[in-house]
């Protein structure tokens, strides 16, 4: 976005409008939510196989091909 702003570049997208001071904060901290909400689902699926594996189980899917 800083680079985009640089070139004189506007953007407006998804209700924020780049134009406003207040709208830039709102970004950064849609962002920082958006990066919290990829780490969480990084672990439940890092969390689903190593279940199964203290379970006994195998951590693989079915086999294809």
């Amino acid at each position: 976005m800083k680079e985009l702003q640089d070139l004189g570049v506007h953007v407006v997208a998804h209700g924020i409008d780049m134009r406003r001071e207040e709208q830039r904060i709102l970004l950064a901290v849609n962002g920082a939510m958006a990066e919290a909400y990829r780490d969480e689902i990084e672990r439940r699926t890092r969390r689903g196989p190593e279940g199964k594996v203290l379970a006994g189980q195998s951590a693989d899917g079915r086999a294809f091909g």
